[in-house]
């Protein structure tokens, strides 16, 4: 202010978006702005007046809503949907990455673009999920647990997870194990036998979330097709595993860790020792007198 007074004021409520939209259009009632609409806004807005002006102005501009009157003169919006879906869709699919002349992408940009390189990626990848996830499902993509990334791999994804919370751009989110492994295709009664002995190994890891529509969006708008599927791919992968076939991995690295032995040397002590003399036909003699089996010579070969 003009007397160097700073004033900080927090998010605006749902109803004061409401209230808000409602003078910015001129109408009266919330009625007269669709159900649809307001969840969009006010999602998007994230409490912000400034935020709320712009996605109006756009909306507008686009001509994707409009205001007008019915027949008994009452003012309403109007919103246009795409062919074949309804007011939801067609709203999720403007792509307000066009936006960059407006204060609300522009200072979404350049949060995203101040960010450190691994928390960069962290929000990308944080954005394809719509739920909560943890480490090992952004380590899923890049440095799988099962693929023998180091335990310093997974530190670095959790640092990074970590300093994104303390900015305020990622959130702790409570974990739920039946929706953490939640895949489609699973009866509700398999998915609890498979779950039994996971819920503690579940609740041992931290798992966070994206609460921003608004960082969501532009963190897509920069990511191709091929990387969200190929995240959501390896995460989804490396639910099945941690679910379903632990033990048979576990038991498959301890087979790779024990040190190969061939037959031959754990029969030493059975095997009389021949002579000089006798050569490797004294071998072979003395392993069939002590019943090991001695494969034949392939034919051709002295």
């Amino acid at each position: 202010t003009s007397h160097g007074w700073v004033v900080e004021t927090g998010a605006m409520s749902f109803r004061t978006c409401q209230e808000y939209m409602l003078l910015r259009l001129g109408l009266n009632m919330p009625k007269n702005i669709p159900k649809a609409l307001q969840n969009y806004v006010a999602a998007l807005a994230e409490g912000s007046p400034c935020y709320i002006r712009e996605i109006l102005h756009e909306l507008q501009s686009a001509q994707a809503i409009s205001v007008a009157g019915d027949s008994e003169n009452e003012m309403h919006v109007d919103l246009q949907c795409f062919p074949g879906k309804d007011a939801t869709q067609s709203l999720e699919d403007i792509n307000i990455a066009d936006w960059v002349h407006t204060n609300m992408v522009g200072g979404c940009i350049s949060l995203l673009e101040s960010l450190d390189p691994q928390e960069a990626a962290v929000v990308k990848m944080a954005a394809v999920f719509t739920g909560p996830f943890s480490v090992l499902d952004l380590a899923a993509s890049s440095s799988s647990v099962w693929g023998g990334a180091l335990r310093v791999d997974l530190l670095r994804l959790y640092r990074a997870c970590d300093q994104l919370c303390e900015q305020n751009i990622l959130q702790e989110a409570p974990v739920d194990e039946f929706k953490v492994f939640d895949v489609p295709g699973f009866v509700e009664t398999k998915k609890k036998e498979a779950l039994k002995g996971f819920v503690s190994c579940v609740q041992h890891f931290p798992h966070f979330r994206l609460p921003s529509l608004l960082l969501r969006k532009m963190a897509l708008s920069m990511t191709l097709d091929q990387q969200r599927l190929a995240v959501k791919r390896q995460a989804l992968v490396n639910r099945i595993i941690s679910r379903d076939l632990p033990g048979r991995m576990d038991k498959l690295r301890r087979n790779r860790a024990n040190q190969h032995i061939p037959y031959y040397y754990l029969h030493m002590d059975e095997v009389k020792k021949p002579s000089r003399a006798q050569g490797s036909a004294g071998v072979l003699a003395s392993m069939s007198q002590s019943g090991i089996v001695v494969p034949p010579a392939p034919p051709g070969t002295v």
